[in-house]
């Protein structure tokens, strides 16, 4: 069942098959304003907050998909845990950002692939090289892909839709730019606190400890595995390490790139073919997750 879900999911996923509501955060922010309504926000106790947004709504997912979801054959809890991986993938989509970035950097247009840099990536400032630049996309599109991606599978599988219920509200809630709205309906500014957002990242960070190392060390086997082993598996010994550098390390170790070449023209061939390379990896490595969840689910282990 889980492993038709994510199959599902991930297609809807990429045929953009997805209603849009699922991505709407209007009403977080109407529900944050409420609980600032109690005073509940005016305290600097961030874990308490942050499960005052997750809880209620993970114990109402889990009691529809407990009382309703063997209606119809099992197809209510089906269209609930669909959904859930769904809202856990988050609404941007990362290959068609990065194909746009690409196209520009293909084509020289120096100020287009900054800007859309900026807009996808929050990277290119000024007086950063193309090489810099790169770098940091290369290792961005590596993070992303976990958060959003291997993050919400791996514990979809662990504890179901309200896993990924979890996931998803912890990336949405870390998404937020911590700005001052006011809406028309109260008259009154419903604001998310930097330092909610910030709480709200670093658990999301943390939640992806587990399944960036089990992505790194995946790299082994749908990349180079003699590069790419021994690092991944020393991952796990280290707890002070982001997913960032993890992942881009070890992704860099399983395509075994070569040092940027000095001609620029070749040198904007040489990072096309890594972002291509990259994308390649990140796709075998999903197809690899896939097929252990297969092989588990035969074997009667179902998260």
């Amino acid at each position: 069942m889980k492993l038709i879900v994510l199959l599902v999911a991930i297609l809807a996923k990429k045929l953009n098959l997805i209603p849009l509501w699922i991505y709407d955060n209007n009403w977080l922010e109407f529900y944050l304003g409420k609980l600032k309504g109690y005073g509940l926000f005016d305290q600097s106790n961030r874990p308490l907050q942050m499960l005052l947004i997750c809880l209620p709504i993970v114990f109402m997912i889990g009691f529809v998909v407990w009382v309703f979801g063997g209606f119809l054959f099992g197809l209510v809890g089906f269209s609930i845990s669909v959904l859930a991986v769904l809202f856990a993938f988050g609404s941007r989509d990362l290959e068609d950002e990065l194909g746009e970035y690409l196209l520009f950097w293909r084509s020289n247009r120096k100020d287009e692939y900054r800007k859309k840099a900026r807009e996808y990536f929050s990277l290119g400032a000024r007086g950063v090289s193309d090489e810099d630049l790169h770098r940091a996309v290369f290792g961005q599109v590596a993070q992303r892909s976990c958060y959003f991606l291997f993050t919400p599978l791996f514990w979809f599988w662990v504890f179901g839709p309200m896993g990924a219920v979890v996931c998803g509200l912890i990336s949405m809630v870390a998404s937020q730019n911590g700005e001052e709205k006011n809406t028309e309906e109260n008259k009154k500014i419903i604001t998310i606190t930097n330092n909610l957002v910030q709480f709200s990242r670093l658990l999301q960070e943390t939640i992806a400890w587990l399944p960036a190392r089990l992505l790194a060390l995946s790299f082994s086997v749908s990349g180079h595995f003699a590069t790419v082993f021994r690092p991944a598996l020393d991952t796990f010994m280290s707890l002070d390490r982001s997913t960032y550098d993890v992942l881009n390390s070890c992704a860099v170790s399983a395509l075994t790139l070569l040092p940027m070449a000095e001609d620029k023209d070749e040198m904007r061939d040489q990072c096309d073919r890594q972002m291509l390379g990259l994308q390649s990896l990140l796709s075998r490595t999903l197809g690899l997750w896939l097929i252990v969840i297969a092989v588990l689910t035969i074997f009667g282990i179902t998260g």
